[in-house]
């Protein structure tokens, strides 16, 4: 499995399959084990098309689904968890927000939260992933309202 390192935010080069720039990720090609394929992942925020195929491109619905995501609500919990030092409400909240975005075809948001899960298995510290997941959460709302615009 591949995996990030964040020693070094503003610019990283990880087995010349993601460049990270100013918390900005874009996939050049595919990092999660499970997911591995010769298609590089879809360089957008939120893959619409990937999404659509999974409601059977039914657009209201994707949008109700995407309107309905609580990435704030799960971030905070990961900055409370990580203040108090509770490692397990940690890893449940990243686990929850892996999920979450995974099946909404949130994929860059979905690679890192794996990224922040082999970081706690390992006994590391999360916290230089907060503005990451900050700066992800924004352009997601920023895709979702671009993409309620088109459906409305």
């Amino acid at each position: 499995m591949n995996y990030i390192d964040f020693t070094e935010i503003n610019f990283i080069e990880v087995n010349d399959r993601i460049l990270c720039q100013r918390y900005k990720i874009h996939f050049l090609g595919n990092v999660s084990a499970d997911r591995r394929s010769e298609e590089p992942l879809d360089q957008k925020v939120i893959s619409i098309e990937e999404g659509l195929k999974r409601v059977r491109n039914n657009k209201v619905l994707y949008l109700r689904l995407l309107n309905n995501f609580n990435g704030h609500t799960l971030l905070n919990d990961i900055v409370q968890a990580t203040e108090n030092n509770d490692l397990d409400e940690v890893a449940n909240a990243v686990h929850t927000l892996k999920g979450v975005s995974s099946n909404l075809a949130m994929n860059l948001l979905a690679d890192v939260l794996e990224q922040m899960e082999v970081k706690l298995k390992a006994g590391e510290n999360i916290e230089s992933f907060i503005p990451i997941l900050e700066e992800n959460l924004k352009e997601i709302e920023e895709s979702i309202k671009s993409f309620a615009a088109e459906v409305e």
